[in-house]
């Protein structure tokens, strides 16, 4: 067990063996699934995020694995020359370190894109949506973001839709131009 405040190093290598068993395992998800009879392979269903970070895993597998490698059997230089090879730098190669670790820990296990699961507006609740647009017919010409501000930050409103904060004045002024006013 390491001391408090000590740091844990990424350089622990693993055994040659499990690497190139998960090298050969990653390179078949990067292929895809064989076409069948006429030759080839689809290309596999991966965004370009999940794609990087695998093929980095590869390299660094790849590095660390073959024995015509400068870095042969060499953990973090392996990573490190991965890293260079996609133009990255150090924490780059700390990552593709630990991603390959977790990947020999878990085959199944793909890097998943956190990008696009938190960025949604309020507005995508319909149900939200609708009260917004309801309230606001109801105000008439006398619209302003303080006022939807105000609006969404009731205590009814809240406990209706679920809502945990109050929006900010910025954040109404968007809503507004989302549902067409200017």
């Amino acid at each position: 067990m390491a001391a408090l405040g000590a740091k844990q190093s990424v350089a622990v290598a693993l055994d040659i063996t499990s690497a190139k068993a998960a090298l050969t395992d990653i390179e078949l998800v990067l292929r895809g699934p064989s076409r069948g009879r006429g030759g080839g392979f689809t290309p596999p269903d991966l965004s370009p995020w999940v794609r990087i970070r695998m093929e980095g895993i590869r390299s660094h597998l790849a590095q660390y694995t073959h024995p015509n490698s400068i870095t042969y059997g060499k953990w973090a230089l392996s990573a490190r020359q991965a890293a260079i090879g996609a133009g990255r730098n150090v924490y780059c190669a700390r990552r593709f370190a630990n991603l390959s670790r977790e990947y020999i820990a878990n085959w199944k296990v793909l890097p998943i894109n956190p990008y696009g699961t938190w960025k949604q507006s309020m507005l995508s609740d319909e149900d939200l949506a609708t009260d917004v647009r309801e309230h606001l017919q109801e105000l008439g010409k006398f619209i302003t973001a303080d006022k939807l501000v105000d609006y969404l930050s009731r205590e009814d409103v809240m406990n209706k839709h679920g809502l945990d904060r109050k929006i900010s004045i910025w954040t109404a002024r968007r809503y507004l131009n989302e549902l067409g006013y200017r």
